[in-house]
C-alpha cells in the first residue's frame, strides 16, 4: 500500500480563531477518509510552531477526539537570515517550514507525489535566490511558494521538491481547512484514481 502524508499547521487550518476549538480538524479527517479509500495509508505530520512549545502528547490528544491518532512531528526548526525581497532594507531571520518539509522528506524518503502541505501562510514557504554580499553578510532575495511555477517557467530554477511542494500547497489563508478546500484538493491531486475507479 502507497503512503501519503498530509504536513499540516494547525492555527488558521485546524481552527480559524479559538486556540482551544478545533472546529476544522474533522476536515482534516474527512481528507484522511477519502485518501485512504483511493488506497493510500497516510500519515499525518505536524508542521505547527504549537510542535516547538506544546508537549507532543497534548496536541496528540487534541487530534483523538476527531479519529486522528497516528501524528508525526517535524523535528527541525530552521530559519533563514535575508531580505524579504530585493526592495527591502531590513534584514531578518524567517522561519522557513518549506526547508523543515524538505528535511523531513528527506530523512524518510516520501514519494514526491504523495505528500501535501495545508497551511494558512504562504510566507513560511519560500527559497532564497541571487545570494550575494552586502554589508559583510550574505543575503539573497526571496521567492514565496505560490511563485515557484511562474518563476521556474521564466529561470528554470526550482528543483522538483520545490515544484511539487507548490503544487501540493493547501491554501487556508481564507476561511481555514474546510470541506471545499479538500473536496478540491483531493480532486484535482487524484482525479486519475477517482475517475478510473467510477
Amino acid at each position: 500500500m502507497k503512503t501519503f502524508t498530509i504536513f499540516t499547521d494547525f492555527d488558521g487550518v485546524l481552527h480559524t480563531g479559538n486556540q482551544k476549538s478545533f472546529t476544522l480538524t474533522s476536515n482534516l479527517k474527512y481528507m484522511i477518509d477519502i485518501i485512504t479509500k483511493l488506497g493510500y495509508k497516510v500519515n499525518v505530520v505536524v508542521t505547527s510552531s504549537w510542535r516547538l512549545s506544546v508537549p507532543h502528547t497534548t496536541i496528540k490528544d487534541y487530534l483523538r477526539p476527531f479519529g486522528v491518532v497516528e501524528v508525526d512531528f517535524i523535528d527541525k526548526n530552521i530559519a533563514i537570515t535575508t531580505k524579504k525581497n530585493k526592495f527591502d532594507e531590513e534584514i531578518a531571520s524567517m522561519d522557513n517550514r518549506l526547508e523543515e518539509i524538505r528535511c523531513y522528506v528527506d530523512d524518510y524518503d516520501i514519494d514526491l507525489d504523495s505528500f501535501c502541505i495545508i497551511d494558512d501562510n504562504d510566507g513560511l514557504f519560500f527559497k532564497v535566490v541571487d545570494w550575494h554580499w552586502e554589508d559583510g553578510r550574505q543575503i539573497g532575495d526571496i521567492i514565496y511558494i505560490n511563485d515557484f511555477v511562474r518563476y521556474d517557467r521564466e529561470f528554470e530554477d526550482m528543483d522538483e521538491f520545490e515544484l511539487a511542494a507548490a503544487q501540493n500547497f493547501v491554501d487556508t489563508s481564507k476561511d481555514g481547512l474546510t470541506k471545499k478546500v479538500v473536496q478540491r484538493y483531493v480532486f484535482d491531486k487524484f482525479a486519475d484514481v477517482i475517475f478510473d475507479r467510477i
